[in-house]
């Protein structure tokens, strides 16, 4: 009958080491999670900055009206200006044609339907030049078409 009598006491006093076990696997479970997402935000802000050191600092940039696109002047593989666009969620940029100024100023709005790009470029001190672009960027779907 002793054994019995040890063994109950053993485990009355197991219990709170049992639950402080527990307790102690919890919290670095908590710690190891958080961990984790801070080492995921800090590699979405790494991302987020390497795409935006991927554009060059020029006043030729806009978003398109529905959002989904970033439209900026960027330099072709020749080096020459060239108008190119990235989803606003992220991905490849895409080079949507040449683009017939290099002034490093100015600015370019896109119209709401999405059909013309107006650019607006110059230097300081010089004449500024106005553009009108056409058939570069996909008109917006109008309410009730089918895609």
């Amino acid at each position: 009958m002793r054994p019995l009598t040890i063994r109950l006491l053993s485990v009355r006093r197991s219990l709170p080491l049992f639950l402080a076990i527990v307790v102690c696997l919890a919290i670095w479970q908590v710690w190891l999670t958080w961990r984790m997402m801070e080492q995921d935000r800090n590699l979405a802000a790494q991302h987020s900055r390497e795409r935006a050191s991927s554009v060059r600092p020029t006043g030729h940039a806009d978003f398109t009206a529905d959002g989904q696109w970033f439209l900026y002047h960027d330099a072709g593989s020749n080096g020459k200006p060239i108008l190119s666009r990235v989803a606003s969620a992220g991905g490849q940029p895409e080079r949507l044609g040449d683009l017939p100024t290099s002034a490093p100023s100015g600015t370019m709005r896109i119209s709401p339907d999405g059909s013309k790009v107006m650019v607006a470029a110059g230097e300081y001190g010089t004449a500024y030049e106005m553009w009108s672009l056409e058939n570069f960027v996909p008109a917006a779907p109008k309410p009730g078409s089918a895609h």
